[in-house]
Formats: C-alpha cells, structure tokens, sequence
C-alpha cells in the first residue's frame, strides 16, 4: 500500500514539476469536459441554458445587477399574487452580479440591464470554471493526505464522472455547483483540523485561525444552500467524535478549542443573514431555509463545547463512557428544554424528515428527490450506472477495506472522518439522487486508493513492469467507466461536428429548450408589460398561470409574473395546490380560480397534460369554453413527439344577448388562423330560455383592435349566429370583451 502509507513521502508529495504538471492537466480535462455540450448552448444566435432552475438565478441576477448592492427578497414574481421569497439563498447570484458589475451598462433609469445577452453569455461558463475547481481541489486534499499518485487517479475520475459533469457543464446555471466545491472545501479543511489537532506539540493558539476559517467554510456552505446543512453535520461531528474517542487529553482539548472557537465564528456570521427571517410556508425554525434555526445550532454547539471545557479540563482521568454518560444526557436535556421553550424546533425537524423522505406531495413529482435505483416508480440500475459508473457497485467494499488499511496510518483520524462523510454522503444518494453531485467527490477518491492498490498488487504479486501495470489498471478503470461514458457520445459527436464544419443536430433538449425560449419572447413582446420585474416596490397587473415546471422559464424569459411555478408548494401549499386544481377544474370553477388569482394569460403544454381543463384548452383550443381566446401556438421543429405550447387569454368576454325561440339551440362560430397557418373554429352553444332570451359570452374581438403581429392570431370579420337554418353575423368589440360588456345579439 505505498501510496497510502507512510513509508515513501517522495511518492507522497510528487516532484514540484510533476504535482504542478498533475494539477494543470486535471484542471484542463476537467474544464474541457464540461465544456462538451457547447453546441446545445450556443443555438442559431441564441443562449440557451440546460436547467429550469438556471432561469431564476438569470432573474435574480438581473436584478442585483439593476439595483446593486440589494438582493431580492420579496418577490412579487413569484407565486402571484402573493408573492414569496425563493427558498434559495441568493449569495450565489449576488456573488455572481458583483463580478459581472464592471462589465454590465444598465439600461434607462437604472431599471434594465443593457448588455443582457452579453451577460448570458458569459453566465454559461460559470458551471464548468467551478466544476473544474471542484476537481482541483480534490486533486489537492488527495495529494495532502492519500499521496500524488491517488491525487492523479482521483481527480481524472472526477474529471469525466457524470454526476459531477452533470451540475458542472456548461449552461447549468445552478447553486448545486457552488454547493459540490464548497462541501468539498469544507471536507478538506475537517480533514485538515483533525491532523493538527492531533499534533500534540501544537499550542493551543495556533489552531485559532484554522478553527476560524473552518467556521466561516461552514457557513459559506448554508449561505449557498441550507440544505448543506448535512454536510456541516457530518464536519461537526468528526470534531466530536475525536474528543470523545481521543484517549490523549492535549488533542481532546484541541477539539474542544476548534468546535468553539468554530461555532461561535459561524454563529457571528450566520446570524445577520438568518435570524429574524420568518417564512409563512415554514416557520421562524426551519432548517430548509436559512431561519433561526442556523444560529440555535451554533449557538447550542458552542455552548456543548464551553461545558465539556468546565466539565471535563481538569479531570485528568476519565474514559470514553465517562464522556459519553454524561454529555449525551445533558444534550438530550437541553435539546428538550428547546423544544419545549421554542415549539418550531419540533416542526423544523418534521419538515426536514419529510423533505428527505418525500411525504409531501410536491417533492414526490421532483426526479432528483427520487431514490438512486428507481425510475418512473420501478428499480432500475439505469441512473446509478450512467451517473456514477460501475464504481458505484465497487465503492461499499472499497470504503472498508480503505477503514481496515488505515488502522497504522499516523493521520487515521482525519481518514476515518472522511470515511465517515463519504458512507452517510452514500445512504443519502440511495434515498435521493441530487446528492450524487457531491457524492462523487467521495466516490472519485475512493476509487482513486483502490486503483492505485490494484496497480501496487500488479508490481507485488505479479512483478509487472510498469508499463503494463499502467495498461492493466487504465483498462480496469475504463471497464468500471464504460456506461458511464455514453453520456459524452452526443456532446462529443457534436463537437466532432463543429470541427468538420456539419451543421448543429438539434436534441430533443435543444428543440425544447427553442419552444420554451419561443413562448416566453411571445408573451415578452406580446403582452402588456407589467411593473415590479426590476423593482420591488412594484406591484404587479396580473399573472401568468402554466404548469410548475415552466415557471422559471416565464419569469426570467417573459418578465411576466407566475401562478406557480418550479419551486413548487415550498413557497405556499395552499396557493400551489389551489393553482394546480385549475387544470382539472370544471368550466365555472376554473374560472373562479382564475378570477381569484388575477390570471390574464395560460401557458398549456401538450405534453403529460391529461387533466381535464387543460386537456380541453389544448384539444378544443378553447372552444365552448367561453372566457378563453387563443393568441398563439409553439409547434417545435421535431413536431408531435415534442410538447408543444399554446398561449391563451382568460378575458370577461362580451355577452350576447338576443332572442330566438324557446329552448331552440343557438350557435355561435368564429373561424380563426393560427400564428402557424392552421384554420381551427372557436364554436359556443347555448339554450334559449323559456321565455326566448339566449346570452352567449364570446372571447374574441373582431373588430376595435390594434394591428395584429402576423405572429398572431387571424380571426374572421364576423360570429356566425345560427339557429336552426336561420344565422346571422355580427362583430364584436375589443372593448366589449375586455369589460364583459353586454352587446345586442340577433333576433331569431
């Protein structure tokens, strides 16, 4: 086990020449990989971004660029007409617009951001700088504590590992990217505490600085995403193992000093961005969001530290169930007395259980929350196989024969706390897969040993030269890679493409990502404008209802406030669920919905709409629905194997009010044209009442409107009336069906 022993530090550290040579080419690979996809970003003149979530960072960016230095915070945008605020800290964007700033114009009166396409552009290659940051840096903390040759090996897995290619690649604008390099900052310095907290020649004082930066790395981890809260977790409690398990007292104090010194660093910090933040959807104690909750835990394990000082300092004789017996029962005493003077605490942990273990509603329709081995609600080796290669069948024996290889090593603590992180990082990607991100990191360096011992096994059992030894482990690591590396098969042919000049094929992605990008430019040029995009204090006119998935895409795209959208029932379960009734409503309760959310404009999309509303829409194009006019339709270039989108417009209508004979059925026809040259018919029907009278309400204007754009709508000059053989025509003022006005119909 030469490399991750302690016998050979020439191995261990590498020539200066050949570690910097190392790190360039891990820092290239890295970057060029992730830059693979290139020609599914940059589409016929256009940005386009790979995730949905990209789009509300781009919106959140927009703004801080316009009104530097403030963030957004309540967003009228969002969940309208309430409003919310994102679930999402915004230090990511905030971080991201201070960096843009210097390159960025604003446009009129400081409201508009006058190099936006520019500012995409550059956005896009924000993923692949930090995915190849990531890779560095786990290049760094191999070569620390496992030597240079593991340091190599590990970060060239990382390098072309789809779960971390898959957050990194270009276009993927999301925090989990920030989140994967800070978690593994964070492992790199837990490690690196533990090692100096183990060198009992160390004075006290020296570890006040390290302890520090390991405090603000803790929060640095929570300001990009509370649900790192796991990982602070598992970093905090390799310090507390090491003062309980440690039968030196010099490196239990040690501990002791890091955890409080930490804490109480991560409490000053934490507490300006967290305390005094009280979501309506999740209390003043969450740990979903940053909340209370953040600054009660560092404050409580401060405390734990400060009493285990008073408690435990001056007995020079005690055992690890001295320890034990008595600090877990004060903890579980105080965690008690807490919940019982702060009852949110009980609710905080409810929340995050069923976050985790996908009892609520929205979560369950969310892929990444969905365990590792299903798909579509059956087991399937599919995801783990391409995501995270064969490695993921070897890494369990791997990880404990890594435990059992150890055992002698003078830094084992430090191993053994890695360890720890990289199994409970394991469990968790089990039970959901957006945790497969950070999880291969672990899985990188794992492997990264166990090859370099199966290279070492070649040289000791089998006397193998080196370069076969070379051959023989790289043809092992690509048989674990294999299926994994069909990931890069389009992206590269694509590439392939460019090079010899053919011209870009577009993905179903690429195609979906143009309808969308097609259907918000529609609703941006083709609907009234409306305040508060770049301004908080603005109040909306209305909102846009469509499917949750397309929210983001809306909001930044359209600058046109959502119902509902990708952050689901995390803003407000009774709003989601309230909004998401509509597509399955009858005709008058979806209109009363509609009413009560100030909805101007639908989104439908074809695809997985089987509710009965939007079925209806789609299908009928609004017909014999009354208050629904249909404005414009997104057909995608792959046609009916991609969805497809058709913009409506909920209006009063205008009444017609006439007579014809009782309970005799009329008719009203307006024959349309599509933005796509497709001639459809809006049809209504009612019944005469006893006494003769019909009223019909009729969406569509035929006359008294502006010029129409030829990407929009036709409508004839005038309604066919019928009843019977008998008709009439008649047309019918914007003005009318903007107001609901009554209009004198023909008499039958």
């Amino acid at each position: 086990m030469n490399d991750t022993g302690e016998n050979d530090e020439r191995v261990r550290a590498g020539s200066p020449a050949g570690t910097l040579t190392a790190q360039w080419g891990i820092l290239l690979l890295a970057f060029a990989v992730r830059c693979l996809p290139i020609r599914t970003v940059f589409v016929d003149g256009q940005t386009l971004f790979t995730d949905s979530d990209s789009y509300y960072h781009l919106r959140r960016i927009a703004y801080n660029l316009a009104v530097f230095p403030e963030t957004l915070e309540h967003d009228s945008y969002l969940s309208f007409p309430l409003g919310a605020q994102a679930i999402w800290p915004p230090t990511l964007d905030w971080l991201l617009a201070l960096m843009l700033r210097p390159f960025c114009t604003p446009g009129s009166g400081g409201h508009g951001i006058g190099c936006q396409q520019d500012l995409e552009q550059i956005l896009v290659w924000v993923p692949p700088v930090l995915g190849a940051l990531t890779v560095w840096l786990l290049y760094r903390i191999a070569l620390r504590h496992f030597g240079a040759r593991v340091a190599l090996v590990s970060g060239s897995v990382l390098s072309v590992l789809p779960a971390h290619y898959w957050y990194s690649q270009i276009g993927f604008l999301d925090h989990h990217v920030a989140v994967a390099l800070s978690a593994t900052l964070l492992l790199g310095a837990s490690m690196e505490l533990v090692v100096r907290c183990e060198q009992v020649s160390v004075a006290r004082r020296t570890l006040v600085v390290p302890a520090i930066g390991f405090g603000a790395i803790l929060v640095a981890n929570l300001l990009l995403w509370p649900g790192a809260l796991l990982y602070v977790a598992l970093a905090e409690a390799v310090l507390l193992v090491l003062w309980i398990a440690s039968h030196a007292g010099v490196v239990r104090r040690h501990a002791l000093d890091c955890l409080l010194v930490a804490n109480l660093t991560a409490l000053v910090l934490i507490s300006p961005f967290s305390l005094g933040n009280d979501w309506p959807a999740w209390g003043a104690f969450s740990a979903v969001v940053l909340s209370n909750f953040q600054p009660w835990l560092f404050g409580a394990l401060s405390l734990f530290a400060l009493l285990a000082s008073l408690l435990f300092e001056r007995v020079s004789r005690q055992s690890v169930w001295m320890r034990l017996a008595t600090m877990v029962p004060l903890g579980v005493l105080f965690l008690a007395a807490s919940i019982a003077f702060i009852p949110e605490l009980e609710m905080s942990v409810r929340d995050s259980a069923q976050w985790l273990s996908r009892s609520d509603d929205f979560q369950a329709m969310v892929g990444e929350s969905m365990p590792l081995f299903m798909l579509h609600g059956r087991f399937t080796t599919e995801i783990a196989s391409s995501r995270l290669s064969y490695f993921i069948y070897l890494f369990p024996p791997a990880l404990v024969w890594l435990g059992f290889a150890s055992r002698s090593r003078g830094n084992r603590s430090a191993i053994y706390g890695y360890l720890a992180w990289a199994l409970v990082l394991f469990a968790f990607t089990l039970l959901q897969k957006r945790f497969f991100n950070t999880f291969s990191i672990a899985l990188a360096l794992t492997m990264g040993v166990a090859l370099v011992r199966f290279y070492d096994v070649l040289a000791d059992r089998f006397s193998l030269g080196r370069g076969l030894r070379v051959g023989c482990t790289s043809l092992v690591a690509l048989a674990f890679l294999y299926p994994s590396l069909a990931v890069y098969r389009e992206p590269a042919m694509g590439i392939a493409g460019a090079v010899l000049g053919e011209p870009a094929e577009h993905s179903f992605r690429t195609d979906l990502n143009l309808a969308r990008r097609e259907m918000t430019r529609w609703l941006r040029l083709h609907t009234p404008e409306t305040a508060g995009y770049l301004d908080a204090t603005g109040e909306p006119e209305y909102g846009v209802l469509a499917r949750w998935g397309e929210g983001h895409f809306i909001t930044y795209g359209a600058r046109r406030p959502t119902v509902m959208g990708n952050f689901g029932d995390d803003l407000g379960r009774d709003h989601f669920l309230l909004a998401r009734s509509f597509f399955s409503a009858e005709p008058e309760r979806g209109a009363e919905i509609l009413e009560s959310l100030r909805v101007r404009y639908l989104v439908i999309r074809s695809r997985s709409e089987s509710r009965p509303m939007a079925k209806t829409l789609f299908a009928g194009d609004g017909s014999r629905l009354g208050r629904y006019r249909l404005l414009h339709e997104v057909r995608p270039l792959l046609g009916v194997d991609l969805p497809s989108y058709k913009i409506f417009e909920f209006v009063k209508g205008a009444e017609l009010l006439g007579t014809a004979p009782p309970r005799s059925l009329v008719v009203a026809e307006l024959d349309l044209v599509t933005n796509l040259g497709r001639e459809t018919r809006f049809e209504t029907v009612v019944e005469a009442d006893a006494s003769g009278q019909y009223r019909l309400r009729l969406p569509y204007a035929t006359q008294g409107l502006t010029q129409r754009p030829t990407d929009s709508l036709q409508t004839a000059a005038r309604y066919r009336i019928s009843v019977g053989d008998a008709h009439a025509e008649i047309a019918i003022d914007e003005v009318a069906v903007q107001r609901g006005a009554l209009v004198t119909g023909p008499s039958f």
